[in-house]
């Protein structure tokens, strides 16, 4: 969002609702935007000025009020330009003011693509890629090109895409694999913020199993596979959570 806003704003103003928590008393207090908009102004050191200035919302899923505050602005004051980030989980399973229907576009971020890779990293690869038209054997010089490309370190690759990829920067795709390894890890951290104790442990116990379960040839889940004895009436509410 801040890359979005460098590219195509003279400037970002941004605001964390975990990392700051007076963020939300704001809301709390007022639903009109022009009251807003003066009271968020104190929490940025760039003007908020809306032809040139973007407004981010961060962790939006922390204050239910400045989700709702959205439509408002929609309504009244569609001059301001605001792009918000946050956690679809915790909107969904959050208790508060309603969401502003129709008022959001929404836009989901994906891993990237060895094809989006090569496109920064060798035009000729890339090229090479998407000319691909039928399944059969590469010529052994472009295959060992394309491995290079995948499993070496990258010195001087820079990428310069709008999204949080910048864990290619001067390492590569191995760089990226340990980056997903360090989510799949938060994500299993993240469970106790949502749920209650008591689920915690199931829930965790068919998190480490996916991978498991997604190895076999017969892609059924299997409950046994958690752990010897399991059943499904024991599980069955966790995996649904999950």
């Amino acid at each position: 969002m801040k890359e979005f806003g460098k590219r195509n704003f003279k400037w970002n103003a941004y605001f964390n609702f975990d990392e700051t928590e007076e963020l939300k008393k704001e809301f709390e207090e007022t639903k009109d935007p022009q009251r807003l908009i003066k009271r968020l102004s104190f929490y940025t050191n760039v003007p908020i000025d809306p032809p040139n200035t973007l407004i981010i919302f961060d962790e939006i899923q922390e204050c239910n009020k400045a989700l709702n505050s959205l439509k408002y602005f929609a309504e009244n004051a569609p001059n301001f330009r605001i792009v918000c980030a946050g956690s679809l989980l915790g909107v969904s399973l959050s208790k508060g003011d309603s969401f502003p229907v129709g008022k959001v576009n929404f836009m989901h971020l994906y891993p990237v693509t060895f094809k989006e890779f090569l496109a920064k990293y060798s035009k000729e690869l890339y090229s090479y890629a998407e000319n691909i038209s039928a399944v059969e054997n590469m010529p052994q010089i472009i295959f060992s090109k394309f491995k290079d490309a995948y499993i070496s370190k990258i010195s001087d690759f820079r990428w310069n895409a709008c999204s949080n990829i910048r864990m290619f920067e001067n390492s590569g795709i191995s760089a990226v694999e340990e980056k997903l390894q360090d989510i799949l890890n938060s994500y299993s951290l993240n469970f106790a913020k949502h749920i209650q104790t008591a689920g915690i442990v199931r829930i965790s116990a068919i998190w480490n199993s996916v991978p498991s379960q997604l190895s076999k040839e017969n892609r059924k889940f299997i409950y046994k596979l958690i752990k010897p004895g399991a059943r499904a009436r024991e599980y069955e509410d966790a995996l649904l959570w999950l």
